[in-house]
């Protein structure tokens, strides 16, 4: 399924944030998915955060998230 190929799609090269799915918007973080703005908070974690469940909504198992936390090494 095409969903399935956009769900396992890495970090893209011109990334400024090395962290998929957000970018800096006016000194806080905006997280997107598939062109759906799903808000702006106040750090890139908070974002990620909102990237990663919006993710596992919209692709389940095929999701590819960020685990920001597991990067941090936070339990």
């Amino acid at each position: 399924f095409p969903s399935h190929d956009r769900a396992n799609k890495p970090v893209r090269s011109d990334s400024t944030t090395g962290i998929k799915g957000i970018s800096p918007k006016r000194k806080k973080w905006q997280a997107r998915i598939a062109g759906k703005n799903l808000g702006v908070f106040d750090t890139q974690r908070e974002a990620s955060d909102a990237y990663d469940r919006a993710a596992h909504i919209k692709y389940g198992e095929f999701a590819l998230v960020n685990n920001l936390g597991s990067i941090l090494g936070e339990k």
